[in-house]
């Protein structure tokens, strides 16, 4: 494949009719799914089926060819939506002691930015820093700067061209949420990346 998601994945989980749990054979596609999720498979490009099957268990309990899965290419329109999600994304990460700390969502989005970059090769990657509106607002332009900057050093040390990247702050001057609350401030401290 030349990205991660430009074909759709159809896993089919087959059952018999002697199994009492119907829904087992979703159970089988399941735990494929699983396993492909973890190697970094984008979740939109998995179909999970489940389709009635003649089988037979062996004298172990054992049997063969319970779970079908193929690929097809996934329509332009999907790959485009798949695509604008990458390049319009809003991050919350989190930090400790100006470090930034990788969670899944982070981890995760960084495959695909990397993806996205080397099939647009003349595109550009903007961060920008966004903060709550604690403490002065010159320090928080300043803040929102430092954590932008450990975001690019972060896309960097995972492959992403240091060139390709932009970094901004607009420390505490664009909320998106309440600034007087706290539910507000957490979300007004965000990265917003943008790729032109």
């Amino acid at each position: 494949m030349s990205s991660r998601y430009d074909k759709q994945i159809n896993i089919t989980g087959k059952f018999s009719k002697n199994e009492v749990d119907t829904n087992i054979g979703f159970q089988r596609a399941k735990k494929v799914k699983n396993m492909l999720l973890a190697k970094q498979i984008h979740p939109s490009t998995i179909i999970l089926k489940s389709k009635l099957a003649n089988f037979t268990f062996d004298t172990e309990d054992f049997y063969t060819n319970g779970v079908e899965i193929n690929f097809e290419n996934i329509p332009q329109k999907k790959i485009d939506s798949i695509e604008f999600s990458i390049a319009n994304k809003r991050l919350y990460v989190d930090f400790e002691n100006n470090e930034l700390i990788a969670n899944k969502n982070l981890k995760e989005y960084c495959i695909f930015l990397k993806i996205y970059i080397q099939k647009n090769p003349s595109k550009k990657i903007e961060i920008t820093g966004h903060t709550d509106n604690r403490g002065y607002y010159e320090n928080n332009l300043i803040i929102g700067k430092i954590r932008a900057e450990k975001l690019k050093q972060y896309f960097v040390e995972n492959g992403i061209e240091n060139n390709k990247i932009l970094v901004f702050s607009k420390g505490e001057s664009e909320p998106i949420a309440d600034k007087n609350t706290e539910e507000g401030k957490i979300k007004n401290r965000r990265i917003e990346i943008k790729i032109k």
